[in-house]
């Protein structure tokens, strides 16, 4: 089942990486509007050329750090290899969430992750069950952005 996530990993947390990112046909593994930050060394993704065909990532807030093969390369570089395109450089959790320190990961009405999302076939709802779009595009995460 297609979903969108909040994947915030500290470096004493379960990586990104071991978190399933579609269904198993590498013509659909796609990473889009996901929030991929890692607050440690890792990067936003992980990924070995095995798993690149098919690969589609892009609507995302991430770090300025990926890794390919076992070596980290920046968004530039990632882009480069054609992921992404459009994803957003994360400006800070205090940016992007209403409360990071106390675990609360709604967006904050001036995220950058509001309305820079794109529909995903199959996800109807936030986490919270609210429906999506609220605005004039869906949001990046888990949360749709209620604002009125």
């Amino acid at each position: 089942m297609p979903y969108a996530r909040v994947c915030l990993v500290t470096t004493c947390a379960q990586n990104c990486n071991s978190l399933p990112l579609g269904p198993v046909n590498p013509s659909e593994r796609k990473s889009w509007n996901n929030i991929l930050i890692h607050t440690g060394t890792r990067g936003s993704i992980e990924i070995d050329s095995s798993s690149q065909p098919g690969f589609i990532s892009d609507y995302n807030v991430v770090n300025n750090r990926f890794a390919r093969n076992e070596t980290f390369i920046t968004l530039a570089q990632w882009r480069a290899l054609g992921y992404d395109p459009r994803s957003i450089l994360n400006p800070g959790l205090a940016t992007l969430f209403v409360n990071p320190t106390a675990a609360n990961y709604h967006l904050r009405t001036e995220s950058p992750a509001i309305n820079a999302g794109v529909a995903v076939t199959g996800v109807v709802n936030d986490l919270d069950g609210n429906p999506r779009p609220q605005g004039l595009r869906y949001d990046i995460g888990a949360d749709e952005a209620l604002i009125p």
